[in-house]
């Protein structure tokens, strides 16, 4: 039985015209700073094209998307400031050393986020009463099951902030699957924030790297952090070539991973121990609740692995994440159907 794995779409593989842009980039050491960049031609164009595709000033290429949040945030505020988070925002519940006292040294300031979203009126509370630096905001919203975030919704997040004279950065992975599912321009989901990171791996398919866009002013500053804290990189247009490919031409496709999400919300809802509601599901990413009196969904997940070799994860007790990408089939996305619903009757058929 062939292992499908569902765990992320960091499994996505380069795509051909990708390995073939790796073998014929023009490099140079980026890490060297001359006339206002980088010296790695192929990096300058990536953040070029970043830039411009999101509406931004500059870019500047990272290894990885918590690396290019953690330098947003050390390039916004200062070592033991507060910074206001989502309670279930990637930032704060797996890039740990945000706000480990050992690292970065953030005081977190927790603001519900049930819809993927901070809430309105328990942002405006927090910020008349702590002195925060900085909101962060998350779109599409990995851990509220792939939510996106509407433009209307996120300026008037940003519009609160502002008030108070407090920027606004956007953990935006996975940005372009909000745009994507929103049917708009990508510009629009982040016009009036200060500052945005994305990743070029995930659903883009590069093998590495993410890009954080800004204001120049902003980029120099976050170019002298990423030195300090030894993210400088030398011939990086090695990679930076599948970037570039990733964002001329594997945004649109990602409609094709949306639609296999919902094909398979849509199988599986069925199954009398799950709770899924199809009607949320909008991009690549699948939450379902677990009834607890079956398993915990750490017991679920390990024991689909061991019997029906379908990998996907926990992310609470009762909460299940499916993550669907480039590679995954229309006839995988069946077949993972048929093997999770006989998994399910043969459990109950032992009670």
């Amino acid at each position: 039985m062939n292992i499908i794995d569902l765990l992320s779409d960091t499994l996505s593989l380069p795509t051909d015209e990708m390995y073939a842009s790796i073998a014929e980039a023009e490099l140079g050491d980026d890490g060297r700073f001359t006339n206002n960049q980088g010296e790695d031609p192929t990096v300058n164009k990536l953040q070029e094209l970043a830039a411009e595709k999101l509406g931004k000033e500059e870019g500047l290429f990272l290894h990885s998307g918590t690396m290019g949040n953690m330098l947003s945030l050390l390039t916004h505020a200062e070592r033991e400031d507060s910074i206001i988070v989502g309670e279930k925002a990637h930032i704060f519940t797996n890039e740990k050393g945000t706000f480990d006292n050992n690292c970065c040294g953030f005081r977190p300031v927790i603001v519900p986020d049930h819809e993927g979203y901070l809430d309105p009126q328990a942002l405006e509370r927090n910020l008349n009463s702590t002195k925060a630096s900085l909101v962060c905001i998350e779109n599409s919203h990995n851990f509220r099951g792939g939510t996106v975030i509407a433009p209307e919704i996120t300026n008037a997040i940003v519009d609160i902030a502002h008030k108070h004279q407090i920027p606004v950065h956007l953990d935006g992975a996975r940005i372009f699957n909000a745009a994507v599912a929103l049917k708009t321009d990508v510009k629009l989901l982040v016009e009036n924030v200060d500052s945005v990171m994305f990743c070029l791996s995930k659903g883009l398919c590069a093998p590495i790297g993410s890009v954080v866009v800004g204001s120049q002013t902003f980029i120099r500053k976050a170019r002298e952090k990423r030195r300090i804290w030894g993210g400088q990189l030398r011939q990086a247009g090695i990679v930076a070539a599948a970037g570039i490919v990733a964002l001329e031409k594997m945004t649109e496709r990602l409609s094709e991973d949306h639609e296999l999400t919902t094909q398979l919300a849509e199988g599986l809802s069925p199954i009398p121990v799950f709770n899924i509601n199809t009607q949320k599901v909008k991009t690549n990413i699948l939450k379902i609740r677990l009834d607890n009196s079956f398993m915990s969904a750490s017991e679920f997940c390990e024991k689909l692995f061991h019997e029906h070799k379908i990998r996907i994860g926990a992310v609470s007790r009762n909460e299940i994440r499916i993550v669907v990408y480039r590679g995954i089939s229309h006839e995988a996305i069946l077949e993972v159907i048929e093997r999770i619903k006989n998994f399910v009757d043969k459990r109950k058929a032992q009670r």
